[in-house]
């Protein structure tokens, strides 16, 4: 995610920026739907909505696809398929320098900076179902930087905290950082 909102031109005002993992099967034209949809509901972050078929259906049950609705709001949007709207995207990205898995973006860094900006308005768009392939498997997988997913999603919490003016173990935030030099 990182590598594409430094090298992809940003999308204008307003505009969405999207991100789909590799073993997400989603159709091209359910994009469009999604971004309609997004943009109707004035949503600052979307995502599709796993469908019944999707691996994750059970373990992801608020995201969960439902039947004859369009959408339904949502207290995070998961790392696999995030739609974000630029203004959001801009204050999120900080925290995830550095960053291989996402752990943590989702659950902390976009909820909090989307209640720093007051446009907390997520949804996941129901008429746009996606299906995940693989089984979830990066748990225990060391990234290209060294550290686990929980060990970036504990760096992406303390960079949150000093954000926030909080403090937080600096022998710990020391070391975690010092991996991704």
């Amino acid at each position: 995610m990182e590598e594409a909102w430094l090298q992809l031109p940003p999308p204008g005002p307003g505009h969405y920026m999207g991100f789909i993992d590799d073993d997400v099967l989603l159709r091209s034209s359910d994009i469009q739907t999604l971004l309609a949809t997004a943009r109707i509901y004035n949503l600052s972050a979307s995502q599709p909505a796993v469908s019944f078929s999707s691996s994750l259906c059970k373990e992801y049950g608020w995201l969960r696809q439902r039947v004859g609705s369009s959408l339904h709001r949502v207290p995070i949007i998961e790392i696999m398929a995030p739609f974000l709207r630029r203004d959001l995207l801009d204050a999120s990205m900080p925290f995830l320098q550095g960053i291989r898995s996402g752990y943590g973006l989702d659950r902390f860094a976009i909820p909090l900076c989307a209640a720093h900006l007051n446009i907390w308005r997520f949804a996941a768009i129901d008429c746009t179902p996606l299906t995940h392939v693989r089984a979830f498997s990066s748990l225990e997988k060391r990234f290209s930087n060294g550290l686990l997913s929980k060990e970036e999603e504990l760096l992406i919490r303390q960079r949150l905290m000093l954000a926030m003016g909080c403090s937080v173990d600096t022998d710990v935030f020391q070391r975690l950082e010092a991996a991704l030099a």
